[in-house]
């Protein structure tokens, strides 16, 4: 596969899949031994994180009033929630009289017309999210918006983002309307994703604690939140000296 020009991660998820495959052949005793544990998967790099500031966030959100999807960015920016995650949302897992919504599963591209909700990527992807009250409102208009054009587009079992014909978004579409919403607030381009970093990042830098990130972001321990949020440790650390400074030097 490395020969034939395949990316490091797709060779890694390639490996990741027959080495799941193998291990279960072994335990049903079909198999002796699992032969992937002896090849070594190519290294894959991180992608960098870019993220938005304050300002850029707020500038986005500016220019997204109004917006067929402003409530999607809104969702976006301020839960952290994964793109599948936003694609499988169906209305009967948003309470919006409580201000919380519920992620069971996150949307995954079969084939090129077939979409299927899966599993969330760990257990404790399956979690209770606190909406922000600017985008309950968001979320109220954008569902009156869908009642008016059909009936069945507001129901209990409706995507919350969906065409006219009940089909949810796929994530080439969102992402096309994202880097079109990027131009126009004229901010740097960050991939979709990325908005994901960008709520966690202001999250941690705004002092709120790492184990409500996690449980917000769905990380399966606190450590990886921590791990992949490292960047901002240089301002929190700024902060818990200033702190300590202050505390000790009251009289």
């Amino acid at each position: 596969m490395a020969d034939a020009g395949k990316s490091p991660k797709t060779v890694s998820n390639t490996h990741g899949v027959l080495h799941r495959a193998l291990e279960q052949a072994v335990r049903w005793s079909i198999l002796s031994r699992n032969v992937a544990d002896v090849v070594e998967p190519p290294r894959v790099s991180r992608p960098p994180m870019r993220t938005l500031s304050p300002e850029e966030a707020r500038k986005v959100l500016a220019v997204a009033e109004g917006d067929e999807l402003e409530a999607l960015w809104r969702l976006a920016l301020t839960t952290g929630l994964r793109q599948g995650e936003l694609a499988a949302l169906r209305w009967g897992q948003v309470d919006l009289e409580r201000g919380v919504l519920q992620v069971v599963g996150t949307l995954q591209q079969a084939s090129d017309h077939e979409r299927v909700v899966a599993e969330p990527k760990t257990a404790r992807g399956r979690r209770s999210v606190q909406i922000a009250g600017a985008t309950v409102e968001s979320l109220r208009a954008h569902r009156a918006r869908c009642m008016a054009k059909s009936v069945a587009s507001g129901h209990h079992d409706a995507y919350v983002f969906a065409w006219g014909d009940g089909r949810p978004y796929s994530m080439s579409m969102i992402w096309k309307r994202w880097h079109r919403l990027n131009v126009k607030a004229e901010v740097p381009l960050v991939r979709f994703h990325d908005l994901r970093h960008t709520a966690a990042s202001l999250l941690l830098t705004r002092g709120v604690h790492p184990k409500v990130v996690q449980e917000m972001l769905g990380h399966s321990t606190i450590a990886m939140t921590l791990d992949v949020y490292s960047h901002v440790a240089p301002s929190l650390h700024r902060e818990a000296a200033t702190v300590m400074d202050a505390l000790l030097s009251q009289t």
